[in-house]
């Protein structure tokens, strides 16, 4: 009989025990950082003075300009009685006792309560900071100084006082820094060796830099010391390539003489050594290229370096950093694995009130080549400070938009917009994103499809470029954004969605190698580094070391969801031996950390032991694994299909194995959005995935067929069978004509306008499985509908995106491009054709329900009987019944398979989740991929539609049947009682195709329709924002 009627619930309010079971899993694997809590209680500061050298309060980490700049303030005017008693009478005064003058802190306060006897050996370390009183230079010099005190740390030296700095007003009238701060190290194994520390203002340093900086150094050393003290001088500086350009230019001058007076024995010395010993100069952060610093002072810039111009004149120079050349042309190499070349067009915005941000466009010319007649290369300039935020005014940015009494009848996003008024400047940002936005629709209407091909950033201030990348990203997305010199707050959580895929070109990664770096954590930028590499330099004999590190190669890095991922380049091929080590430096052939292979596929007992567990788990609990393995190893041919198969994957891992080491690979990183790898495997995935499903869905649809087919044998006519052995349908397809085969709208069939016509269901099922399987030109009808309907799908889907423009391929190199394109158009034709083979069965049940619905059926006798005498249907319901149940069985086995489709073109769109790597997916592409899932879609809407005429159809003629009995004199109660249940039965019935698509049991165990909803809602924002 009919199925019996299931009861009916909520698909919205279904319990949700999967979609618990998956969310815990996915918290499991997706977890953010969480902030640290700072619990340390705030306290009152002491109204103290501290009698010392160093006498000012600071922590090691603190900015030195800043711990001294206060000084006067740390002890108040306090005020004090005085009473003079004489002859009973007393005289009481009141008087104010000012504090110390600070002049007091001469030169003198360095070696204040300090024992320096004979046979201590000292060296002063000047270190240059930036003097500017905003915060990018306030944060300069905090990190500067830690990188200088963690060096200090790195090789054992220990500060004398770790609570206080001191500082001394040189005594000059060449207008030296007014304070410098200075603290006091020493050896932790050897007292005698002590380093002096001074922190230096680098803008009081310019017009005559070496001059300064020798007296300074002059003035920090003990006067008339004893023969027995040794001095050592060095110098982490100049820090900026316009201090460095000065010097360059003060050299060049006649004052290369200039004797230090407080020292004696110094007479007549030149700039570059006190008392005969030299004044050895590490430049750790002037990356200004050695043509550009000479240019103007040399007459062939081009053959001469820096250090080389210099030591000619008696100063010893040494640049511990990559130049902004050497950035320039890893960029440009860089740009051009990614295919970004002559003639493409760049865009460079730099600042123009710096010699940095001057500078660095030229490099870019020079390393880009720019040999084409049209200008490829558009330069912006701004000025530092776009958030217009000065010292001392708590964050605020003088923005007048909150104040602007118009803006209150404005929207809230509106009146968020900044006013063109005020210190802000980002009204100046917006419309320069306009102008580069023009810029680029200007160049694809000049026939460059790709319109703006890169974006570089090569300004000086993090916050003005992470500004313009939140200013740009909105315009263009998935463009190609490249900067310099590496800073953590790219990596910050808070701004993946402006650095998410940026590349940065760096002399430093955020630590050295790590046997250099040894116990201090990672800094906050490549600054820090350089300024860390210096100054362990200076503490190892400064000019040996220097020439044997020389200048560390550029690195190059791509901002990953979580961290930054260093990439190979041409200059990072060597590797430390394993005696590399501050005290076998030799040995050291590179201070950069080792960029190893991302995943290579090697042998492993860890692995051999996953490959076992796996083949011996289904083994042990599956009786049907095991019979079909071992019928597998007993056949030779499968035998030899898994040899192929070892030795095919044998050829790939070294193949593999070769092409991630190279320094054009893409690397492979599974969720930080910065590889391609993981959406080809989704690809190939779905190429499996969709062989492995025509074939199993090709097996169920013959099963089903030879089912329906089969003969009823005559020695168990009498007993019960299976109900797909009864339908006793032919098994031999009908002939089609030559042209029919192609289409299947052509399947007509006669209209019957006899009143008593009815239909043939073993005649449709012929011309049905002729419509499966007839051949022309050695191919299944079948395959030749398949193959025309997904050529023109895909010509038409090409056509759209030639209107809309291909997608990006944000992969390194032509290797992976390669394989990219291969498994790209593979996978896309997989999907189409399992799509056009799912409909193409599905329109034929369509039309074979169609037309059995057209007119009341009329089935063989072995059909008949069964039903009748298996499921007691009545007689007068037996027609109706059986063409029921066989659009039951035909769309019971038809509805599974819309979910190939469904899951082929789900993988494809999630291989283009910006989750993975910067995928765009241009209007026309994502045309192509609604079209084709409201194609696979039909599928369903086909055999409903079906169904539904079905159902209509046995309704009304089990209906029909009722009236005619009531139209009789003496009506058959009987009769009408047993049609009545049946009309029922099939009006309730809930299977096969009869079943609502949103009570399928699939969608039921994730919650139904509203589990569904709330997670295409979550999909759509993950999509926006590219996180999970």
């Amino acid at each position: 009989m009919a199925a019996e009627q299931k009861p009916e619930s909520n698909a919205l309010t279904t319990a949700v025990p999967v979609t618990l079971v998956l969310a815990i899993l996915a918290g499991l694997f997706f977890t953010h950082s969480l902030p640290y809590q700072d619990e340390r209680p705030s306290s009152r500061p002491l109204q103290s003075r501290y009698s010392a050298a160093q006498d000012m309060n600071a922590r090691l980490w603190q900015d030195p300009f800043a711990a001294v700049d206060s000084a006067n303030e740390d002890a108040p005017a306090q005020k004090v009685s005085i009473t003079l008693n004489q002859q009973d009478k007393s005289l009481r005064l009141e008087a104010i006792k000012q504090p110390p003058s600070s002049t007091q802190h001469t030169r003198k306060q360095i070696y204040k309560d300090n024992s320096i006897v004979d046979g201590n050996n000292i060296t002063i370390l000047a270190v240059t900071l930036p003097g500017g009183p905003y915060q990018e230079a306030a944060e300069q010099r905090m990190r500067r100084r830690y990188a200088v005190l963690s060096a200090l740390a790195n090789q054992d030296q220990f500060p004398e006082d770790e609570q206080h700095i001191g500082y001394f007003q040189p005594e000059s009238t060449i207008s030296l820094p007014a304070r410098v701060p200075f603290e006091w190290w020493t050896q932790k194994s050897d007292d005698n060796n002590k380093l002096l520390v001074l922190w230096v203002d680098e803008s009081n340093l310019l017009r005559h830099p070496a001059a300064k900086i020798k007296e300074l150094l002059c003035q920090a050393s003990l006067a008339n010391s004893p023969q027995g003290i040794v001095f050592n001088y060095a110098v982490i500086g100049p820090n900026t390539s316009t201090l460095l350009r000065d010097m360059l230019k003060e050299v060049n001058s006649d004052a290369a003489a200039v004797p230090c007076s407080s020292v004696k024995h110094d007479v007549n010395t030149s700039l570059g050594e006190i008392s005969g010993r030299d004044i050895v100069y590490f430049s750790a952060a002037a990356t200004a290229s050695d043509h550009r610093l000479l240019e103007g002072i040399v007459p062939e810039p081009k053959n001469q370096t820096v250090s080389a111009y210099l030591f000619g004149r008696g100063i010893r120079l040494f640049r511990t950093t990559a130049t902004d050349n050497e950035m320039m042309a890893t960029l440009a190499y860089e740009l051009a694995i990614r295919r970004v070349k002559n003639p493409d067009h760049v865009v460079i915005l730099s600042e123009w009130d710096t010699f940095y941000g001057r500078a660095m466009p030229e490099a870019f010319r020079n390393a880009w080549h720019n040999d084409h007649s049209e200008k490829t290369v558009h330069v912006y300039g701004y000025m530092r400070g776009l958030d217009g935020k000065l010292p001392d005014q708590a964050g605020k940015t003088g923005n007048l938009a909150d104040k602007n009494p118009d803006t209150k009848d404005k929207s809230s996003v509106d009146a968020l917009i900044e006013f063109p008024e005020g210190q802000s400047q980002k009204d100046y940002l917006r419309r320069l994103s306009e102008n580069i936005l023009a810029l680029d629709r200007h160049v694809k209407n000049n026939g460059h499809s790709k319109g703006v091909s890169a974006i570089g950033l090569l300004g000086s201030d993090v916050h003005d470029k992470l500004l313009i990348l939140e200013a740009l990203r909105q315009h263009f997305p998935h463009k190609l954004f490249f900067t310099t010199d590496m800073d953590a707050g790219y990596s910050h959580p808070a701004k993946w969605l402006q650095t998410r895929n940026l590349l940065v070109a760096s002399a430093f990664d955020l630590k050295l190698h790590d046997k250099l770096q040894d116990k201090i954590p990672a800094f906050r930028d490549s600054y820090q580094t350089a300024f860390f590499l210096a100054a362990q330099m200076v503490l190892q004999g400064g000019t040996e070391i220097a020439k044997h590190i020389g200048r560390p190669p550029v690195r190059l890095f791509e901002i990953g969801r979580s961290h930054s991922v260093a990439l190979p380049t041409v200059n990072n091929n060597k590797s430390n031996g394993p005696l590399c080590s501050w005290s076998h430096w030799a040995d050291c052939k590179t201070v950069q950390p080792d960029i190893f292979p991302t995943l290579e596929l090697n042998v492993t007992w860890q692995g051999m032991m996953v490959v076992v567990f796996v083949i011996l788990v289904p083994l042990l609990v599956s009786w049907r694994v095991c019979r079909l393995i071992f019928s597998c190893l007993s056949n030779s041919y499968y035998l030899g299909g898994l040899g192929v198969m070892a030795i095919l994957a044998y050829f790939l891992a070294r193949s593999w194995n070769n092409y991630i080491t190279r320094t054009n690979a893409e690397p492979f990183y599974w969720l930080e959005g910065v590889s391609a790898w993981p959406s080809q495997l989704l690809r190939i995935s779905l190429i499996l995935f969709a062989a492995g499903f025509f074939l199993w869905g090709r097996l169920k649809i013959r099963k089903m067929q030879k089912n329906l087919a089969a003969q009823i044998p005559e020695d168990l006519q009498h007993q019960e069978e299976s109900l797909q052995q009864i339908f006793a349908l032919p098994y031999k397809p009908d002939q089609l004509g030559h042209c029919d085969v192609l289409f299947i709208g052509s399947w007509e069939e006669p209209k019957l306008t006899n009143s008593h016509a009815v239909v043939h269901p073993a005649v449709l099922w012929k011309k049905y499985l002729g419509y499966c399987y007839q051949k022309k030109l050695a191919f299944s009808g079948a395959f030749l509908r398949i193959t025309l309907h997904g050529l023109v799908f895909i010509g038409l889907g090409i056509s759209l995106m030639l209107w809309s423009g291909f997608p990006a391929s944000p992969i390194r190199g032509c290797t992976g491009l390669y394989w990219h394109k291969g498994i790209l158009a593979a996978a896309v034709i997989a999907t189409v054709m399992l799509t056009m083979w799912v409909v193409d069965n599905a329109r034929l049940c369509e039309r074979l329900i169609k037309y059995l619905s057209a007119k009341p059926s009329h089935w063989n006798e072995h059909a008949r009987k069964w039903a009748l005498q298996a499921h007691k249907v009545a007689p007068e319901c037996v027609e109706e019944w059986l063409d029921i149940q066989l659009i039951v069985r035909l769309t019971k086995t038809m509805q599974p398979m819309i979910w190939g489709p469904m899951v082929c073109i789900g993988l494809l769109v999630l291989a283009r989740s910006p989750a993975i790597d910067d995928w765009d997916i241009p209007w026309g592409l994502g045309l192509v991929f609604i079209t084709m899932l409201l194609y696979a879609i039909s599928a369903e809407v086909y055999l409903q539609r079906g169904a539904k005429l079905a159902r209509t159809k046995a309704i009304s003629l089990l209906n029909g049947k009722i009236r005619a009995q009531l139209n009789l004199d003496h009506p058959d109660e009987a009769v009408i009682k047993r049609i009545e249940p049946e009309i029922e039965n099939i009006r309730n019935l809930r299977d096969g195709a009869f079943i609502p698509w949103y009570e399928w049991p699939l969608l039921r165990s994730f919650g139904g329709l509203g589990t569904l909803v709330f997670v295409l809602e979550y999909l759509a924002q993950v999509w926006g924002s590219g996180t999970l």
